[in-house]
């Protein structure tokens, strides 16, 4: 079943969109993992830069790995924008899982890597995960490179039993976050206290601010590509008013909608002098 929920939620990253690509000079690839992993992985994706780029990466709900040449960055699901600096030009590999999705590969507990950014060696045990970087750039083809991290994670795949969780994300993805704790706990047949405790465990965070980043996550994705006044956008998303809106948008992409493209070029234009 977590299969069918995820497969309805395609997170929105600016970055990785034409326009800014193109304008920093940056080549993306991705690609959808196996059939045996597509209900917790979203994809590998590697950016090749040709000069130091800032990756801003706006909140989306995901579990990620960031691979370079040095080592493994384990992202818990951030609640806030932050900014990875690709320092070196070169090839970056990445892995996106769903959210609850490490937990059907590695023995990582949410509550310990949400809203943080960590090196893998404080994180994983065992050789393998920590040379995870080192037998990925053996590779210098990025569908080897996916082929191996294909083979690598199923070993680790854990069967999958469905849970309320999957139910949860189904009432949030299928709202795009516009519903209320007390609204989603009644659609789910939960208290609001054993609904926080299960997002919890799958996450890490609390229930309000997991409803928050998919919520952000639709306001960004249609922000982004719309000419509408921020106020017009405030009534078509379900916000009270104008405020309303930029007060989430900033707690949690640090800007406000128009901002973010002026960030993100200014990056790539200081970055290029």
């Amino acid at each position: 079943m977590l299969h069918l929920l995820n497969g309805k939620y395609d997170p929105f990253q600016p970055f990785l969109t034409y326009g800014v690509l193109e304008s920093s000079g940056v080549v993306l690839e991705q690609h959808k993992p196996s059939e045996l992993l597509c209900s917790v992985v979203h994809s590998y994706l590697q950016v090749t830069t040709t000069k130091p780029t800032r990756y801003t990466v706006v909140p989306d709900g995901m579990e990620a790995f960031y691979i370079s040449s040095c080592g493994v960055i384990i992202s818990g699901i951030q609640e806030s924008a932050f900014d990875l600096n690709l320092s070196k030009p070169g090839q970056y590999f990445g892995i996106r899982f769903f959210p609850g999705g490490l937990q059907c590969l590695f023995d990582i507990t949410p509550s310990s890597i949400s809203s943080k950014l960590m090196d893998a060696t404080h994180v994983c045990n065992g050789n393998e995960k920590l040379d995870l970087h080192n037998q990925i750039y053996q590779h210098s083809d990025f569908n080897t490179r996916i082929k191996f991290c294909d083979k690598w994670l199923s070993q680790k795949f854990k069967p999958y039993q469905p849970s309320k969780f999957d139910l949860v994300l189904f009432e949030i993805y299928q709202t795009y976050g516009n519903i209320s704790v007390g609204e989603l706990a009644d659609k789910v047949s939960l208290s609001s206290r054993h609904l926080n405790r299960i997002v919890q465990s799958y996450t890490g965070l609390n229930t309000k601010a997991l409803i928050q980043i998919i919520r952000i996550q639709f306001v960004c994705k249609i922000a982004w590509r719309s000419d509408s006044s921020t106020s017009e956008l405030a009534l078509d998303l379900g916000y009270f008013d104008q405020s309303h809106l930029l007060n989430d948008y900033k707690k949690r992409i640090r800007t406000n909608p128009s901002g973010l493209l002026s960030h993100l070029m200014s990056d790539f234009y200081n970055n290029s002098n």
